[in-house]
């Protein structure tokens, strides 16, 4: 992949506003290279029209003379579990008719009115459940460095088309790892807030506990922009920046909860935690056995009795029965999961009892972030590479088979739990050339701080990213 067509949300911005380059012409440029890696399953809709459009009204705008706003003429893609007016909303499914949206939820509006512009929706896992994003549907989304393997999900669709230079900036969700995952094995920056940071309207539901909109960039400095405009909260003035020599301090858990991890991964994340350590940045261990414990015991539970609530709720809203949308869902192992939730519900007091487990896990994160006094944790964002596509429900490895789903998940669903802002940032390549990130996650609530901390490691890893 040729990474010197990458260009960030801000350099665009830039042209635009200069009038060095039009928006149209980037827009016509984002859709040349849509069309270019169709073959990717990148999209499900892609809306060159409307995006031409909205390109010409940006360039009349400003040669009115009117002030350049903070994404004036980005383009940007949108995950097709989030509505956006005047698309389909499919859901990365043939198995349920929801209406067109008329209205932009705020998530997209916020952005269209920052300048940016929607090129379409991004292809998915179907209906988000799923970390691979091999969508029966609407095809399976490739990886942009090897398209034999798969580009993660379940927002697989924006982060590869952030990745192939499409466009410099996406949204998706997160709800286990649904947008870490994708931007690890995509090669491109994927952004978690705290959970509530960013308004849930207009995404299609899994859990009320865990799901949250997520954000994909070039680099963290977009993330950032995305964030501010996102949470209506400005960096405050006094946000600490580190110098290099003078970093931050950074949790890398034991080899004890670091268990069952790819040797390629293992040998990948020692050079990066030498380099962060080179650069300045002040190393702790932590043992996160206990919280990923807590994790293991809450996550699936909790996720299945939400999941059929809600979907419960939504289909008798839609008029179909459980039963006749799990018959019409394309992908195997979604319908699998859908007649799970619905044959065999998760009982109120195993809920409850995921629910405490919930809640210890998140004191534990707090009193580790207390007693270490560390800035975030770091580790690798997934324990293994990307996976090849059609592998199936098990995974190898180090030589053992493992479930898929759990390894994928494995380093990301504890800070959902927990509710932590976490963000992976490129960090190399795996020995099969295919990319490496890592994440770092903050205490709940401590976004900005997180993310100042996310730009120096970004800017200390430059040289192996």
């Amino acid at each position: 992949m040729n990474n010197k067509q990458l260009y960030t949300a801000p350099e665009i911005r830039e042209t635009v506003a200069q009038g060095s380059m039009s928006a149209r012409l980037w827009t016509q440029k984002a859709l040349a290279r849509a069309q270019d890696f169709a073959d990717d399953r990148i999209f499900i809709t892609l809306d060159d029209n409307g995006a031409l459009k909205a390109a010409d009204a940006i360039d009349t705008r400003l040669s009115h003379g009117a002030p350049p706003r903070p994404l004036e003429g980005v383009p940007f893609v949108v995950k097709d579990n989030i509505a956006a007016a005047a698309m389909p909303f499919t859901g990365g499914s043939t198995a349920l008719n929801l209406p067109m949206p008329t209205e932009d939820p705020p998530l997209v509006q916020t952005l269209k009115e920052a300048g940016a512009v929607l090129l379409g929706k991004a292809n998915l896992h179907e209906f988000a459940f799923g970390a691979t994003s091999e969508n029966a549907a609407f095809g399976a989304v490739r990886n942009p460095h090897d398209p034999r393997y798969s580009a993660g999900g379940s927002s697989g669709g924006t982060a590869a088309a952030v990745a192939r230079a499409i466009a410099p900036i996406g949204l998706g969700t997160d709800t286990g790892g649904s947008g870490r995952i994708p931007a690890s094995f995509c090669g491109c920056v994927g952004f978690r807030p705290s959970t509530a940071r960013y308004s849930a309207e207009g995404i299609l539901p899994l859990t009320w506990t865990l799901d949250s909109a997520a954000t994909f960039g070039t680099c963290v400095d977009d993330i950032m922009i995305m964030d501010r405009l996102l949470s209506g909260v400005a960096s405050p003035p006094d946000q600490v920046r580190w110098a290099q020599g003078d970093g931050p301090r950074l949790a890398v858990p034991s080899a004890a909860t670091l268990e069952a991890m790819d040797q390629s991964v293992a040998t990948a994340f020692s050079h990066v935690t030498a380099s962060l350590a080179q650069c300045g940045c002040d190393i702790v261990d932590v043992n996160l056995t206990e919280i990923f414990a807590f994790d293991a015991a809450a996550a699936f539970p909790l996720a299945m009795f939400e999941a059929n609530a809600l979907w419960r709720d939504l289909l008798e809203r839609e008029g179909v029965s459980p039963e006749a949308l799990a018959a019409e869902i394309t992908s195997r192992d979604v319908a699998d999961v859908f007649r799970q939730i619905f044959a065999s519900p998760v009982l109120q007091q195993a809920y409850k009892d995921a629910m405490k487990a919930v809640q210890r896990l998140r004191r534990a994160y707090s009193q580790m972030f207390m007693s270490t006094k560390a800035d975030a944790i770091v580790f690798p964002t997934v324990p293994v590479p990307p996976p090849l596509l059609g592998c199936g429900d098990m995974l190898d490895i180090n030589g053992e088979a493992h479930p898929l789903f759990p390894a994928l998940v494995r380093h990301t669903s504890p800070g959902a739990l927990g509710a932590l802002p976490g963000i992976s940032i490129p960090a190399g390549q795996l020995a099969l050339g295919l990319p490496f990130g890592v994440e770092l996650d903050g205490p709940a609530g401590h976004d900005s701080a997180l993310l100042a901390t996310a730009a120096w490691a970004e800017a200390a890893l430059k040289d192996i990213a």
